[in-house]
């Protein structure tokens, strides 16, 4: 986990950067400098990286680090994320309650140095621009919900036509980003082929895979259970004494678990064997989304298995259990279009 290497801590910022260059002497200790979040800072962080053959940890901070980022990985010098939350749990644990640029800097080369972090390889940092581009388009569909939700209740002409027409506006842009999001895909021979493989799972989709692939790029390499953590689906235990209360999922990726949500609701139409898991938990007695998530882990076990060994292939579905789930559909919308 390479936790007794050099780790150049970096709090980003829209304008500047606060960095922590821990001594060579003494990784406790060291300098606190701050640069201009443009090439010359990315430069200089790039020399004294090389100098200590340092690994650079950054937080992501809505897109201000990915011009550093890119720049590191294009000199060759290793570069590290790490997870916002856990840092801020480890400064509680130190007790430190202070929060600044300088401190967090030193924060985020303390919590590397102790605990490790997972140097990005080299196909991830193409995920990375994937990772936002895909959140830049789930952005402008939350827009886009609101202003049909808005539109069912305008009574004003007028203004149904404004918001009609920023509602088509939005499908364009939101169909320019679909396909820019599927080209970053078709440019990554590893992000292509794993893509091809994970449609192969009846439900799963072009928008599912993107998402993974930008928002989990873990997949593959990390246990069934670590995964579960980092997306959110993991039930978490509270106990003490002779009291134990209900166990609810918590934290996590949003984007990645609200993506595996949708796959699992397609996989219920088109997926046999998850459909029946899904009628069984739903025959226990738990409500929907209860049921639901247990089908999410399930999905991300096939999905991870598939990234993990390229032998493994998910088992067809029969043209029965096809037919008449496209039977179902039809007579669904046929009712919908008389109602």
């Amino acid at each position: 986990m390479n936790i007794g290497q050099p780790h150049i801590g970096i709090d980003m910022a829209k304008e500047k950067f606060d960095a922590f260059i821990p001594s060579q002497k003494d990784p406790a200790t060291g300098k606190r400098l701050q640069f201009k979040n443009d090439l010359k800072g990315y430069k200089a962080i790039r020399d004294v990286a090389r100098r200590i053959d340092a690994i650079v940890c950054v937080e992501p901070t809505a897109g201000y680090e990915a011009g550093l980022v890119a720049y590191m990985h294009k000199s060759g010098v290793r570069v590290a994320y790490t997870d916002p939350s856990r840092v801020r749990n480890f400064a509680k644990a130190e007790g430190l309650h202070a929060k600044n640029d300088k401190i967090d800097a030193e924060l985020i080369s303390r919590f590397a140095r102790t605990m490790g972090v997972r140097i990005l390889s080299e196909h991830e940092f193409s995920q990375v621009e994937l990772h936002r581009m895909h959140q830049t388009k789930m952005a402008f569909v939350a827009t886009r919900t609101n202003l049909i939700s808005r539109l069912d209740t305008e009574s004003s002409d007028e203004m149904s036509k404004l918001l009609q027409r920023e509602i088509s506006h939005l499908d364009k842009v939101i169909a320019r980003l679909v396909q820019k999001c599927n080209e970053l895909v078709a440019s990554d021979e590893r992000s292509e082929k794993l893509s091809s493989r994970m449609k192969e799972v009846r439900g799963i989709s072009d928008s599912t895979t993107v998402a993974l692939l930008g928002g989990l790029p873990e997949l593959g390499q990390l246990p069934d259970k670590k995964l579960f953590m980092l997306c959110g689906i993991a039930p978490v235990q509270k106990q003490s004494g002779n009291k134990e209360w209900t166990r609810k999922i918590h934290g996590g990726r949003g984007d990645v678990r609200a993506a595996l949500y949708m796959a699992a609701t397609a996989c219920l139409l088109w997926n046999s064997r998850l459909k029946a898991y899904y009628d069984k938990k739903r025959s226990e007695g738990h409500p929907h989304k209860w049921a639901m998530v247990p089908v999410m882990r399930k999905v991300l076990v096939i999905l991870n298995h598939i990234a993990r060994d390229e032998a493994y292939k998910p088992l067809p579905e029969s043209e029965e259990f096809t037919l008449r789930m496209v039977n179902k559909l039809k007579q669904g919308w046929a009712k919908r279009n008389m109602a």
